[in-house]
């Protein structure tokens, strides 16, 4: 930890890290996190368990507008409760893996401050057990569209795609999930 930044590990690393959580823990972010892998070498967020199951961790939290310029690349968070949570606050990911977790993203705004405008591209968000996508909360501009674009959701078909996310089409108070190409 440098001055409210967590670097994970980076560019350059020789090793795949693995995060390993026993119990109902969080990594809970009011500051930055850079966590950087490389497609060869996957920064892994897991349960510690022997016999890991969905919800043997919490979460990844980003929690306010302090953590709004984290930034995770190729990595992969399995068996948690919310693989990444998002309270009021933004982030920018690409290559992720989310599976394997009760939800894959929880976005939740206080209605305090801007709407947070999280962007996740390029990933690969399935098999997670209520959601992939779940948005709830006060939002300032319910008409707004948050960028998950560019994702595998484990399949192509959009009723599909659209049963795993809860968003504008649920509850029209809430900003809507942009998932097209």
């Amino acid at each position: 930890r440098r001055g409210g930044l967590v670097d994970v590990f980076g560019p350059g690393m020789a090793q795949p890290v693995r995060v390993e959580f026993d119990g109902l823990y969080r990594l809970e972010l009011q500051g930055l996190l850079n966590a950087s892998g490389t497609a060869a070498s996957l920064i892994t967020f897991t349960s510690h368990k022997p016999l890991p199951r969905r919800g043997d961790w919490d979460r990844l939290y980003f929690n306010g507008p302090g953590s709004a310029a984290s930034q995770l690349s190729y990595c992969r968070v399995e068996y948690a409760e919310e693989a990444l949570y998002v309270q009021s606050s933004s982030f920018v990911a690409t290559s992720l893996t989310l599976t394997l977790n009760n939800y894959g993203v929880y976005l939740y705004h206080t209605g305090q401050g801007l709407d947070p405008t999280p962007q996740l591209t390029r990933s690969n968000l399935y098999g997670n057990s209520s959601y992939n996508v779940y948005v709830s909360g006060t939002w300032r501009t319910p008409t707004a569209h948050l960028n998950f674009t560019e994702n595998w959701w484990g399949t192509t078909n959009t009723a599909t795609i659209n049963s795993t996310i809860y968003d504008h089409a649920d509850n029209a108070v809430l900003p809507a999930v942009d998932y097209g190409p």
